[in-house]
C-alpha cells in the first residue's frame, strides 16, 4: 500500500482587523517636564504616521517616568544639577 503526499489546503480569507487597546497609547505628561514633553512629541509624531509600536513605547516611557522626582528648579533624582542638554 503506497501513500502519497498531499499538500495541505490553504484558505485565504479577508483580513481581520483587531481593535487596539487604547490604554497602551495613554500617558499624561507632567507639565514643564522636558522629558515628558519629548516623549509626548515622539508619541504624537508616531500617531501621525501610524507607527503604533513607537506610540506604545513613548506612552510607556511617559507612564514610567518618575514625575514625583522632578523638582521645580529642573533637577531630578536622575540628573542632579539639571537635565543634560
Amino acid at each position: 500500500m503506497s501513500e502519497t503526499y498531499k499538500e495541505p489546503k490553504r484558505y485565504v480569507g479577508a483580513l481581520v482587523e483587531l481593535d487596539l487597546d487604547t490604554w497602551l497609547q495613554e500617558g499624561h505628561p507632567q507639565p514643564e517636564c522636558p522629558t515628558c514633553a519629548a516623549f509626548d512629541k515622539l508619541r504624537t509624531e508616531a500617531k501621525e504616521r501610524t507607527d503604533y509600536t513607537q506610540v506604545w513605547s513613548a506612552a510607556a516611557e511617559i507612564r514610567a517616568h518618575p514625575h514625583e522626582a522632578y523638582l521645580k528648579n529642573g533637577e531630578s533624582s536622575a540628573y542632579p544639577g539639571g537635565f543634560p542638554e
